[in-house]
């Protein structure tokens, strides 16, 4: 299964539902962030993804503190392509005002 990557989580597209294993890996500070902003758009499910999978994803969709929302567009070594960046597009603008948002209210120590 691919469940994470060393510094990212994955988001895995199919249509308008977004497959974000949960149970069985480390969850970073993005993805904890844009999970409950996600429900609220988005059916979510918790599931993994194998590789033998992924010719029925859409996008895979990386999540981290560094990357922040991106894309993933191609994956050689499985012949993978992306067949649409619309959902990353998205997410990365809810992203990006979410975070803004945060920074706007923080009243720090």
């Amino acid at each position: 299964y691919m469940l994470e990557g060393i510094t990212t989580n994955l988001i895995f597209a199919k249509g308008k539902k977004l497959y974000i294993p949960q149970s069985d890996n480390l969850q970073g500070m993005t993805i904890k962030h844009l999970i409950p902003t996600l429900k609220m758009q988005f059916e979510i499910i918790d599931e993994h993804i194998s590789i033998d999978e992924l010719d029925e994803v859409d996008e895979i969709i990386c999540c981290g503190s560094g990357k922040n929302v991106a894309s993933i567009a191609y994956i050689p070594e499985i012949n993978w392509e992306i067949k649409s960046s619309n959902l990353a597009k998205g997410i990365r603008l809810l992203y990006e005002r979410s975070l803004a948002h945060y920074r706007a209210n923080w009243r720090g120590p």
